[in-house]
């Protein structure tokens, strides 16, 4: 059995944040084309999502040195000026429809949001990205879904953004965020009740 020294530990501390967002997002875009390859497309993942963050959040939250290196993006609340309109599909219906479109992707690294509905929060049930210029491109339109009407319909929230995975810095910063025109584009794609 192999004992993990301190300096092992050190060393895999002292890594550049930046050079390990850029490792973290080539793995990440290697395991999923590996898995489109192996499905034909590229799961939406929001169960894991569901399930992980949360818990990440958690633990950020009991252990001060793992929380600092947690960014706070994990269960926020979507915003008014996202709403982009209702579909009369179940959320199930959305996704599988978002899956066969072309260039539209699972969004796997995107936080956790929901909607407050009175007292309650109603978690997203779906994250995607619609990017034009295919899986790489920089720019994206986020897309959440969340239930309405007992899950008969869906929600679609949107915004246009800088893609996490080729511009991760920037996105994480917001920078060109636009809600405004990440509606426009949704409603332009779907036929929703606004």
């Amino acid at each position: 059995m192999k004992v993990v020294t301190a300096t092992a530990i050190d060393t895999v501390s002292s890594i550049d944040p930046q050079t390990a967002a850029v490792a973290g997002t080539a793995i990440g875009v290697v395991v999923l084309f590996g898995l489109q390859h192996h499905y034909g497309h590229i799961p939406s993942l929001w169960r894991l999502r569901r399930l992980a963050l949360p818990l990440v959040a958690g633990v950020a939250k009991t252990d001060t040195e793992i929380g600092d290196a947690i960014p706070e993006k994990t269960r926020l609340p979507l915003q008014e000026e996202e709403f982009a309109g209702v579909l009369d599909a179940t959320p199930a219906e959305v996704r599988a429809q978002l899956r066969d479109r072309a260039r539209w992707y699972g969004a796997p690294l995107a936080s956790i949001q929901y909607e407050q509905v009175d007292d309650d929060r109603v978690y997203e049930v779906g994250s995607y990205a619609y990017r034009e210029q295919g899986p790489l491109g920089e720019w994206q339109i986020h897309v959440r879904l969340t239930p309405r009407d007992g899950g008969r319909k869906t929600a679609l929230w949107a915004h246009r953004e800088k893609s996490p995975w080729r511009r991760p810095v920037e996105h994480y910063n917001a920078e060109g965020w636009s809600a405004e025109e990440g509606v426009a584009v949704v409603r332009d794609h779907f036929d929703v009740d606004s």
